[in-house]
């Protein structure tokens, strides 16, 4: 009970009293998460309104991996840039799994412009997702090198979507759920030859 008391007041401080260190702390402790039974985890995060801090941290942490690939090769995915974010998108996507109140909030901030229509043809770019925004930056990670931070981002916005295929695909684009929705037999993926 004492980490968690230390922990929640982390999550409760102004963006101007954050230690500089603030998000490494946020990242070491979404690695305690993956431990904590849903229920708890769920409790924690709504009394200190953390899910606003884990989104925020992994805007930045998503922000930093793609700088790096689009202006310096040379740290492309460091080892502790992937797993520090694997962590925190496993506990965002426990959230979601688990509390639809947070999954509605989330999905919101991610995706806050409901399609109107979800086209009938399937669109291979996603729908409404400007360059640079958030989910345009988590759209590109669905189809990134490594492969866990591929798939955890990937199951992720598959939840935030109620694992609905033609929702998945709208707000995604079909090139770039085609990977998930074929590891769950939902497409056929031919054979290379």
């Amino acid at each position: 009970t004492r980490l968690g008391e230390a922990l929640s007041h982390y999550f409760v401080l102004k963006e101007e009293k954050q230690p500089p260190l603030f998000a490494d702390c946020v990242l070491a402790t979404t690695s305690i998460f993956m431990e904590v039974p849903p229920s708890d985890l769920n409790n924690f995060i709504q009394k200190c309104n953390g899910t606003d801090v884990l989104l925020k941290t992994l805007h930045h942490q998503v922000s930093t991996l793609l700088h790096y690939a689009d202006h310096d090769k040379s740290k492309l995915g460091s080892e502790q840039d992937v797993s520090s974010t694997v962590p925190l998108l496993v506990t965002l996507q426990r959230l979601a799994s688990t509390n639809q109140d947070l999954k509605a909030s989330i999905k919101k901030e991610i995706f806050p412009n409901k399609p109107e229509a979800i086209p009938e043809k399937r669109n291979m770019l996603p729908l409404d997702a400007p360059v640079d925004s958030f989910r345009w930056k988590l759209i590109r990670l669905m189809t990134w090198h490594e492969s866990n931070i591929k798939r955890t981002c990937s199951e992720w916005l598959w939840t935030l979507c109620d694992e609905d295929m033609a929702e998945f695909v709208a707000y995604t684009g079909f090139g770039n759920a085609v990977h998930l929705l074929s590891l769950k037999g939902l497409v056929e993926v031919p054979e290379s030859t």
